[in-house]
């Protein structure tokens, strides 16, 4: 097998890594920092915020490809009020979590880097499920890939069958969650990496794949009782950060 996976360096991404590795898949990562673990892996530097490298990508590929898995991990966020967020943040956040994964799939669909039966995943969020009041822009850019993958899943499979899916992890015991949790924040309810990436990456038909016991919960009450848990997210980080 060979696998892509953007933001493969560091979170989700390295635990997706280190599970095909050790199945024996062929991996390249894209990502601006080099992994740490193992730097024997295939490592492709690439500044996803900026459209410039991203257009180059394909070009780099095109001896690696076609992939038989393509996850696309990569994310950053940024938390607090939304009415006082920089607009230089805002644009960052979109750029990297919505604009990167969907110009990447379609460079890599036009230039055929996607194998025929292959699977295609986009990382979103639990949030899709429900409000999520101090990372509304995170939020937002996340719920974005969902309906992206929606409407690509039907015209892909029919094509070409490739397999689109969409995941939505809650939080998880990764640097980037702790530097963005609030104030006091011990991390104990935060899921392991590893389990969410295996869970993934086991979930190879799920349109949308909602991986762990606690994303569960959590979508599942979103869904039943949406006002109690957009004010229980309020609770829990926007009434924290301000």
């Amino acid at each position: 097998m060979r696998a892509l996976i953007t933001g493969g360096s560091d979170g989700l991404g390295a635990a997706v890594v280190r599970h095909l590795t050790q199945a024996g898949a062929q991996v390249w990562i894209i990502d601006k920092t080099a992994p740490q673990t193992n730097p024997s892996l295939r490592f492709l530097p690439c500044d996803l915020a900026q459209p410039d490298d991203l257009a180059g990508l394909p070009a780099r590929l095109q001896q690696a490809g076609p992939f038989d898995l393509v996850v696309m991990s990569a994310g950053i966020n940024a938390v607090g009020p939304f009415e006082a967020m920089p607009l230089t943040t805002i644009r960052n956040l979109h750029a990297i979590n919505c604009v990167a994964p969907i110009l990447l799939a379609q460079h890599l669909l036009a230039q055929d880097l996607i194998a025929a039966g292959g699977r295609l995943i986009f990382i979103a969020s639990v949030s899709h499920f429900t409000g999520y009041p101090g990372a509304s822009v995170y939020a937002g850019g996340k719920d974005a890939l969902v309906a992206f993958a929606r409407s690509l899943r039907r015209p892909l499979w029919a094509d070409h069958r490739i397999t689109v899916q969409v995941a939505t992890p809650g939080p998880m015991r990764t640097a980037h969650a702790a530097r963005h949790a609030p104030p006091g924040s011990t991390g104990r309810g935060r899921a392991c990496p590893d389990r969410i990436a295996r869970a993934i990456l086991r979930s190879k038909r799920r349109a949308v794949i909602v991986p762990g016991v606690a994303s569960q919960a959590m979508a599942l009450f979103g869904r039943l009782f949406p006002v109690q848990a957009t004010q229980a997210m309020r609770k829990m980080l926007y009434e924290r950060l301000v």
